[in-house]
Parts: C-alpha cells; sequence; structure tokens
C-alpha cells in the first residue's frame, strides 16, 4: 500500500495510526466516509449520521467522532480545530486516532484530510484502523510527544512539523515515482520482448510457386496481437495458407494465437484432408482450458499444379476473389461453420473451387472492415470490395493500396483491432 504523509502534529503519548483534522474559520462541513460503508457516525452532543455523510461543525470546537458499525471494532477520530496559540501535548487518550494537521499552516478555512476517511477492523483481528485520503490510500504519519504537561508545543514548532513533513513527504513521493518509473520500464522491456517472440511465429518469407504470386501484411493494434497467419508447405507441392482471429486484444489474445500457430501445423501435417484438420484444431482449442475465448479461423490450400483451392472456414469472414474481368465474390460463404473453440466435436465442411489466370484471392480479417474514422464511420465489406474491384497490377500492389485506402479512411484516428492482409495471384500457367 502506498503511504501518503502529511504534515502532522499528533497530541497524544501513545502510538496511533492516523492522523486527526485542523479546522480553522467559523463553520465547516466535515465528510466523513468508511470502508466499509453504512458504519454509524456518533458526535459527542449526541448528532448521528450513517455514512457516507456530513456534519456541519464550528471553530473552536473540538471534538471527538465515533464510527460504530456492527462486527467491525469502534474506531474514534479527534476533530480538532487550531484556533492559534501553542498546542497543548497530551490530551488524548489511547485508542483515538489524533493529531493535528494543517497542510496550509493555519491560511484558509481548508479541512485535511477531507472525507474524514477510516478503514475499520474487523472484530478479532489485530491491527489498527486507518485513516485514509479521498482515493482510499493511507495516510502516513510524523509524531512528535511531549509527556510534560509544562512544556508546551508552540507555533514555531508546528511550522517546523510543516516544513520538516512537506520535504519527507516530497522525498516519498518522489521515491514511489522512480519505483513506477522502473516498473514500467521492465513492462516495456517485456512487451518488447514478446513483440519479438510473436513476429518470430509470422513467417520469415512468402511461398515461391510457378505461377502464383503472394504479398501479407500484419500489424497489431497493441504490442501484440491475435491476429494469425501462416503458410504452411503440404506434401505434393501444395500449400496451405491459414489466417485466424482471435478473441481480444493483448497480451491473452497473442498466447492463444502462440498456441494456434503450433497446433494448426500439427493438425494440417497429420491429417488426411483439411475438414478433419480444421476440426481436430478445434477440439484442440476446445478442450484447452483457456477459458471461455473463440478464433475465427479459415484456412485455403492450393494445389498449383491443378488450380484448385479448397476452403474450410470456422466462422471467419469468407476470403474474397477478384475475377479476370474485376468482379468480386466471396468464396465457401454457404460452407461457413462455428468458430473454434465452441463446440468441441464439431465437424466442418470443405469445398474445392477452381482458380483461373489473372484471378486474386484475397484473406483479411475484421481490422479491415471495422476500421474506424473520425466521425465514427465504419470502412465495410462493400469498401473493401469497391476498393479490391479498382485495384490493378501484381498481389502486393493490391495488398498496399488496400492498405493506404484503409489508412485514409481511418485518418488520424488509431486503429482499434489488430490488422492482417495475405493475398495470392494467379500469373501465368
Amino acid at each position: 500500500m502506498n503511504l501518503k504523509f502529511a504534515t502532522a502534529m499528533l497530541i497524544a503519548s501513545v502510538g496511533l495510526s492516523g492522523c486527526a483534522t485542523v479546522m480553522n474559520g467559523v463553520n465547516q462541513p466535515v465528510e466523513f466516509e468508511s470502508d466499509p460503508s453504512g458504519a454509524v457516525i456518533e458526535l459527542f452532543n449526541g448528532q448521528s449520521c450513517t455514512t457516507p455523510c456530513s456534519f456541519e461543525m464550528r471553530r473552536g470546537n473540538d471534538s471527538i467522532v465515533t464510527f460504530s458499525l456492527e462486527g467491525y471494532q469502534d474506531v474514534e477520530v479527534m476533530i480538532q480545530s487550531r484556533t492559534g496559540g501553542g498546542v497543548a501535548g497530551n490530551l488524548l487518550a489511547g485508542g483515538i486516532i489524533g493529531g493535528v494537521v494543517d497542510a496550509s499552516n493555519g491560511a484558509s478555512n481548508h479541512l485535511y484530510p477531507d472525507p474524514v476517511y477510516i478503514r475499520m477492523v474487523p472484530v478479532g483481528e489485530t491491527g489498527d484502523a486507518l485513516l485514509l485520503d479521498k482515493d482510499g490510500d493511507g495516510l502516513g504519519v510524523i509524531q512528535i510527544v511531549t509527556r510534560n504537561p509544562d512544556h508546551r508545543f508552540r507555533e514555531d514548532d508546528l511550522d517546523l512539523l510543516v516544513s520538516v513533513g512537506s520535504q519527507a513527504g516530497l522525498a516519498i513521493e518522489n521515491a514511489y515515482l522512480h519505483e513506477a518509473v522502473i516498473h514500467q520500464r521492465d513492462l516495456e522491456r517485456d512487451l518488447e520482448f514478446a513483440t519479438q517472440v510473436q513476429l518470430g511465429f509470422l513467417p520469415k518469407s512468402r511461398p515461391r510457386l510457378p505461377d502464383y504470386s503472394f504479398a501479407d501484411y500484419y500489424e497489431a493494434a497493441l504490442r501484440v496481437g491475435g491476429d494469425y497467419f501462416d503458410y504452411v508447405t503440404l506434401p505434393g507441392g501444395r500449400i496451405a495458407i491459414a489466417l485466424g482471429d482471435v478473441a481480444g486484444k493483448g497480451v491473452p489474445a497473442a498466447l492463444l494465437m502462440a498456441r494456434l500457430y503450433s497446433s494448426t501445423r500439427f493438425q494440417l501435417l497429420t491429417n488426411p484432408n483439411l475438414a478433419e484438420a480444421v476440426a481436430g484444431l478445434n477440439a484442440e482449442i476446445a478442450s484447452s482450458g483457456l477459458g471461455h475465448r473463440f478464433v475465427t479461423f479459415v484456412v485455403l490450400v492450393l494445389d498449383p499444379d491443378k488450380h484448385e483451392l479448397t476452403i474450410v472456414n470456422a466462422g471467419h469472414l469468407a476470403p474474397l476473389i477478384r475475377r479476370a474481368d474485376g468482379t468480386v465474390e466471396q468464396l465457401g460463404r454457404n460452407e461457413s461453420s462455428l468458430p473454434l473453440g465452441i463446440i468441441p466435436d464439431l465437424e466442418y465442411t470443405e469445398v474445392t473451387v477452381p482458380i483461373a489466370l489473372r484471378e486474386t484471392v484475397m484473406l483479411y480479417t475484421d481490422g479491415i472492415t471495422e476500421a474506424m474514422s473520425d466521425d465514427r464511420s465504419i470502412y465495410g465489406r462493400e469498401r473493401l470490395i469497391e476498393c479490391l474491384e479498382k485495384s490493378t497490377g501484381g498481389i502486393e500492389t493490391v495488398v498496399q493500396t488496400l492498405i493506404s485506402d484503409v489508412e485514409e479512411f481511418v485518418g488520424d484516428s488509431p486503429f482499434r483491432d489488430d490488422t492482417c492482409v495475405v493475398g495470392f495471384q494467379r500469373t501465368s500457367g
């Protein structure tokens, strides 16, 4: 717990856990809160209320306020009005959270701390009640005690204590800030390492196939993300192109993405067909104990000899194909099933389609279609299709044109989701 130090002059001869307050002025509303709330506040004059609540109190009238709550130890707090002159010592009895606090050094009607906020101690537990600031952090105490009633504290004693307390509080606050900076630096270093690890899961190079060219783009919304894509070389010269989107962002999504990377490769290389591979991947994700997370996933197997695509879609956005005449269609939309990780024994359907000369296939995540502009408009699938219809040139140009169009649409707004695009084009054959 961080302790915020207030300058305090305690006027009790016993060890205390907090500090009371000073109010200078004619009338002052005093706010009271307790943790837990619902404590009954009683003043010596018979007034009472239930926290959170307030009293109107008067300068020059020192008061002892009792906090009572069933199941918790009673707490007494002294509200002292400092009216000037010397401050007598050794006046309070044990059990009182008491003292003098004057952050303004008598220059205003300010009551400190405000509100009077007490964390109570359950009956049967050891420890003292704790005076809190308005944020619920404990207040530290500087204590001076006189055991001799003939030696009163003077005004300059309090001034000195205020000065010392201010310097001590500043030094302690700086120490906390330094500790926070070191902690943040450690987190940044860990995140940087996690970013490098995650990027290591992504393909280092693109497939080199006769008659085909490939392009891809990946950008996490945070330092790490949950979008995934991969190229997996299969027997017979075939290539699997996989793309997934883990629900959520940041570190939890990135961890599941790492699991998806290894599991996808295992299932693709050990199952006889694509549908069974995705079914096995789904069963593995669903039984992995990773909580209520799911993955939208699509995988295509390209056979460059037959110029055919086999597709299985687990709840992901349908891939788009731009025909040679410029029209754009969705692939395998009707055969799409539920995302991975929802129903363990779900069976998936595969569909095979031909890919003709100069046709382009595009896979993407919702970081593209749900990109938001400054006026909170959504990029959308229609705009994506329109961009794809107008794009010309090789697949690298097509992908870069799409990313540029999305960035121009978003403007100065940050991307709210991870972004991933994978495309390939039949160039000859």
